[in-house]
């Protein structure tokens, strides 16, 4: 019988063993060390938020892996989970949120973190003489304090509630850098986090080394030893690269490679969809464009679902408005009709030329080549016109252009987005229109201090300017990542489609 009971025990612990290896969260099932490489569409832009704004995907992917954030917003089920801040909560008039900060937490370079490390780097970004595409955006902040060490609040003009949603994102208004890199000037160049892995090395026009951060206060759950982010701004290369092995991970928005990679057993498909999406954008003042038929002509002959099909191979969703499918807002939104823009043209009786500014890499070409067709096909000439990503930027925030494509980024509220693209007195006005009722409406929408008040409030804001064409949408943002499959646990971050890979480790 003691034989019998003893064979029992074991067959038993067997089973226990292997259930528990199979389980997603078994310490062991999780391997450590490794290098994960990882192809970018375009080299950094820098890491000093005051200097750079938010950053684009490529920027903000490897801040992300450097930086800690105040809270996370979990890529699954979205809620907002404890990162430097163990807690947060509002005053009860919500003109106040308050965060308390991990004790014992240090950057990298050996500065304690503390709350007046975030005031400092917050004040940066909210100083009116900063130059940063960012403070359009923070409007209803007062100001920011700390009154003692692990204590940090944002004072608000008002209840504010995109605020709150945003925090848990993964721009650069999130990663949090150390006060002595901002003050020497060197964190653009050499940015200096509390994040799980550390800066080693940039070389220009290659690639970043990012290192472990044994001193990080949850090391337990990072597993790889080292991280390497290759700049590539060819689609067909990161793909190449990503398929002999030599890349673990690359971010791609192309069809072609996500339908291959679908149908690849070597390759796993991450994908999300989300907020926001792409638009084209009009400079109201400059001709033609100052008059509101040929914006409307425009905004008709565009072709959303030949643009879908042609440069995403309908991976990418048709829209109509910035806020996700769930959405019941009618928009206004001017579909493609052809006859009408031919109508609205004779209307206004001249010819029409413009230049259409676009990206220099393969997205930018193929929607340059379709913008040129569709608008030709109704009777207005285009010259498009191809930078790099870095004067392109340059160029739409300063006015220096005509006709532009752009973007909503995706956040969990795009509130701030939209009040700063169309508010008359705010500087990221990229259309740079001014209407009084527009900002009247505004005024309420950021004010609004329940959900359904600023959804009906956005829908009314976006009825507006698609009546007034100045700007239309091109697709949704849905966001596609391509990883070997021996790379586990490679994230899709709720903000703009940024690659998490602070617990990503390799079979």
């Amino acid at each position: 019988m003691k034989t019998k009971k003893l064979g029992a025990l074991a067959v038993a612990a067997t089973l226990a063993f292997c259930l528990l290896l199979t389980l997603p969260g078994a310490a062991w099932a999780q391997k450590r060390g490794g290098t994960l490489t990882v192809g970018l569409e375009s080299e950094p832009q820098g890491f000093d938020a005051a200097v750079v704004g938010t950053g684009d995907g490529s920027t903000q992917t490897v801040a992300l892996a450097i930086h800690d954030t105040l809270l996370w917003r979990d890529t699954t089920q979205g809620k907002l989970l404890p990162m430097v801040a163990a807690s947060h909560a509002f005053t009860e008039d919500k003109k106040k949120l308050i965060f308390k900060i991990r004790e014992g937490m240090k950057f990298h370079d050996g500065t304690p973190f503390t709350a007046h490390a975030l005031v400092f780097f917050w004040n940066r970004i909210l100083d009116p003489n900063s130059k940063n595409t960012i403070r359009p955006f923070m409007g209803p902040i007062q100001g920011v304090s700390a009154p003692d060490d692990h204590t940090f609040q944002f004072e608000l003009k008002h209840p504010w509630l995109a605020l709150f949603k945003n925090l848990g994102g993964a721009n650069l208004t999130s990663a949090i850098p150390s006060p002595k890199a901002l003050e020497s000037g060197t964190q653009q160049r050499h940015p200096v986090g509390a994040g799980p892995f550390r800066f080693k090395s940039w070389t220009g026009g290659d690639r970043i080394v990012l290192e472990r951060n044994p001193d990080y206060w949850d090391a337990e759950h990072v597993y790889l030893d080292q991280v390497v982010f290759r700049f590539l701004p060819d689609e067909q290369a990161r793909y190449a690269g990503l398929k002999s092995g030599e890349l673990d991970v690359i971010w791609t928005d192309r069809g072609i490679s996500i339908e291959k990679a679908k149908s690849d057993p070597e390759l796993t498909v991450l994908e999300k969809e989300g907020l926001g999406g792409t638009i084209y954008i009009m400079n109201t003042t400059k001709p033609p464009l100052d008059n509101p038929q040929v914006r409307q002509a425009l905004a008709h002959a565009f072709n959303q679902e030949a643009l879908r099909k042609v440069v995403y191979r309908n991976t990418r969703p048709f829209i109509r408005h910035p806020f996700g499918p769930e959405s019941t807002c009618d928009s206004h939104y001017r579909e493609h009709d052809p006859t009408r823009a031919r109508a609205l043209l004779a209307e206004y009786g001249q010819p029409v030329t413009l230049e259409s500014l676009h990206t220099n890499n393969s997205r930018g070409q193929e929607s340059a080549a379709l913008i040129q067709q569709f608008f030709g096909d109704v009777g207005v000439q285009v010259k498009p016109v191809l930078f790099d990503q870095t004067t392109y930027f340059k160029k739409i925030l300063t006015g220096d252009f005509v006709f532009s494509g752009w973007r909503i980024g995706d956040m969990a509220g795009i509130e701030p987005q939209l009040s700063a693209l169309t508010h008359s007195q705010s500087s990221y006005n990229i259309t740079r229109y001014k209407s009084p009722e527009i900002d009247k409406l505004l005024t309420e929408y950021r004010t609004a201090d329940t959900e359904e008040k600023s959804d009906a409030l956005g829908c009314q804001l976006i009825q507006r300017v698609n009546d007034a064409a100045t700007m239309f949408f091109g697709t949704g943002n849905h966001y596609y990542v391509l990883t070997r499959k021996n790379v586990k646990n490679v994230q899709i971050a709720i903000s703009n489609g940024v690659i998490r890979i602070a617990e990503a480790w390799k079979e």
